[in-house]
């Protein structure tokens, strides 16, 4: 009989150590994907930083030579 309840308890401990086990390695597979999807929207928002800033540099210089176009006429009609 202490035989069978000794065997009883080492099995519910193996199964908890295994569901441990378990609950920790999905732990760690949730953990990393969580992580991949925090790169991937930082990598996003790095790419949307960077095109916004060539898009203001491309209105900026289109705004900059309209600027010196208009100036150049201005001085061209004063002479």
């Amino acid at each position: 009989m202490e035989n069978s309840v000794d065997i009883v308890c080492q099995t519910f401990n193996q199964a908890q150590a295994a569901t441990a086990l378990k609950a920790e390695e999905e732990r760690r597979v949730e953990e990393a994907r969580l992580e991949s999807i925090r790169e991937a929207f930082k990598a996003e928002a790095k790419a949307q930083a960077e095109a916004t800033f060539v898009e203001e540099r491309r209105l900026w210089e289109v705004e900059r030579h309209r600027l010196r176009a208009l100036a150049g006429l201005e001085t061209e009609e004063r002479n």
